[in-house]
């Protein structure tokens, strides 16, 4: 599949998700396992019910095969995701502090381990929630960019991606009409000088 031209410099939705699957989450194993040498790091021996630390993508292997239950992060609780939300409403020019991948990590886990969750349905609809408000501040803060910088800060990847090309195209237009602007002053300074 060709990619448009803006979209050359920015990763695909299935990429980010991807890269978020090397993200360590915990679980709890149903069986015991030994340790597992891998490229990325040893896996720990399972001893059920202990809890152990794994790569998302081991997770979710091990969840679809019923070898383990998915103990989702305290940021996806029903009460963090709360907290979240009204910092978005209270603080007008920043976002709250979400992991890096909470997009991907928290849409592969309702899709994944909605069972190990407390009030699935709940927690989506938080998420949902907190995506579009994050989104509105995006757009919102797109409109104070100027020719050196934007500051968004705790932006996640994939938002970060939505608005990659964008604000790259944004930046060189801008820079561009700074330019001229520069260009037009320094050419209205010579005519004043030498009239």
């Amino acid at each position: 599949m060709a990619l448009r031209p803006c979209q050359t410099f920015a990763f695909t939705p299935s990429e980010i998700s991807f890269i978020a699957e090397f993200s360590p989450i915990e679980i709890i194993p149903r069986q015991t396992m030994d340790a597992l040498p891998l490229i990325g790091g040893i896996i720990p021996q399972f001893k059920p019910p202990s809890r152990v630390t794994v790569p998302l993508w081991m997770a979710i292997f091990l969840k679809r095969q019923k070898r383990a239950n998915i103990l989702p992060p305290s940021w996806l609780s029903q009460e963090a995701l709360e907290g979240f939300l009204e910092t978005e409403h209270k603080v007008e020019n920043g976002f709250s502090a979400l992991p890096l991948r909470w997009f991907e990590i928290s849409s592969i886990l309702l899709e994944v381990a909605s069972d190990d969750m407390d009030q699935p349905e709940l927690i989506r609809r938080l998420l949902r929630d907190l995506r579009e408000t994050r989104q509105g501040k995006i757009r919102d803060g797109l409109g104070s960019l100027n020719e050196t910088h934007l500051q968004m800060d705790n932006l996640g990847s994939m938002e970060i991606n939505e608005i990659r090309s964008f604000f790259a195209k944004s930046m060189d237009q801008i820079r561009r009409l700074s330019t001229l602007n520069a260009d037009n002053e320094d050419m209205n300074e010579m005519e004043d000088q030498s009239e």
